[in-house]
């Protein structure tokens, strides 16, 4: 970008509107990038986080709207079923966990892809799946898919920047949970993060404020 300015400043690139618009979309992608290791960072270090009790089914109702303008070209068909009246937590920052995960099955399964997302209560532990019909995860690549920037082969023609399972297991980790993913037969992925109960969640101590 700085060649590309001082070029167009010393008459040795015409600075044509072509030009100027791949730089904005240059400058776009970098904002992307400090504003995904911010969440990442504050999703890492925060000490308090806004614990509430809140309606299982209207958690889904807003994680499909929320992504209902980007995905509206897309033939998604989404599937839910939940089987559990309320969840405890961060409910901004648990919509932003999952909403990344159903965004993730949504650009590498295709657009005609039925993502299903489920929610049930095990005994002390909430369990929210997000599952696809997609090509799945190859197996020598599954075990990185959380890792920071790593966006698998499918990644480099997409938008992002390989941040988003990062956070979302950032996320899920501060609320004292666990994410994983595994591959479905015959085709497809499934991703599993297991809260804790409330009553373990609301004792945890002076890292969380209720």
């Amino acid at each position: 970008l700085k060649s590309q300015i001082e070029g167009m400043r010393d008459g040795v690139l015409e600075p044509t509107r072509e030009r100027f618009q791949r730089n904005l979309t240059e400058i776009d992608k970098l904002h992307s990038l400090v504003e995904s290791v911010s969440e990442l960072y504050a999703a890492e270090t925060s000490r308090d986080l806004n614990i509430e009790e809140f309606a299982a089914e209207e958690f889904v109702a807003d994680l499909l709207a929320t992504y209902d303008v980007p995905l509206r070209g897309a033939a998604t068909k989404f599937i839910s079923h939940v089987s559990t009246e309320t969840i405890t937590g961060d409910r901004r920052m648990l919509l932003r966990a999952v909403g990344n995960i159903v965004n993730n099955s949504v650009l590498y399964a295709g657009s005609s892809a039925t993502v299903e997302i489920g929610i049930d209560k095990l005994d002390r532990t909430i369990r929210i799946q997000v599952i696809d019909d997609g090509p799945g995860i190859p197996a020598d690549k599954i075990d990185r898919i959380f890792q920071r920037f790593y966006r698998g082969e499918f990644g480099r023609s997409m938008d992002g920047v390989g941040l988003g399972l990062n956070i979302a297991k950032a996320i899920v980790e501060r609320h004292r949970g666990a994410l994983s993913v595994s591959n479905q037969k015959p085709t497809g992925a499934r991703f599993t993060i297991e809260l804790p109960s409330t009553d373990h969640i609301l004792s945890s101590g002076d890292a969380y404020s209720a």
